[in-house]
């Protein structure tokens, strides 16, 4: 009887062992990289417009008050361009809607059949992307 609560000690050790050794290191690897991700993801939620250089200017020697000073214009255009994309938003938003309007009946039942069966196979594909 002892040889077998022996053998059992054992095999659960050499599992513990198993376990600290191989997978362990693996599920942690897997929490940093989902903890980066979201991170990641409220971090542009947060900052929207991050303080960038246009493409090259880093390579031209660019000084600390010529980066601020670009930095400055960014900010101002910004805005105006987020509010540009809004408006843009709504054009193609309403084009769509007159459009719609020359759709039969069966039509418009038809593509709102599609429209949500794209949308649920986006869903089981794990895309989070949302409509505005």
């Amino acid at each position: 009887m002892k040889t077998n609560t022996s053998k059992i000690a054992t095999v659960m050790l050499a599992g513990g062992l198993l376990f600290g050794l191989f997978l362990a290191p693996s599920l942690n690897a897997q929490k940093k990289k989902a903890t980066k991700a979201a991170t990641r993801k409220t971090a542009t939620k947060k900052a929207k417009h991050s303080h960038r250089l246009p493409r090259y200017f880093g390579k031209i020697g660019i000084s600390a008050e010529q980066k601020g000073n670009i930095y400055k214009i960014q900010e101002k255009y910004h805005s105006k361009i987020d509010d540009l994309k809004k408006q843009l938003a709504a054009l193609k938003k309403k084009e769509m809607s007159e459009i719609e309007t020359t759709l039969s009946a069966n039509q418009k039942s038809a593509l709102k059949k599609l429209r949500s069966k794209k949308r649920g196979s986006k869903r089981k594909a794990g895309s989070t992307k949302k409509k505005k």
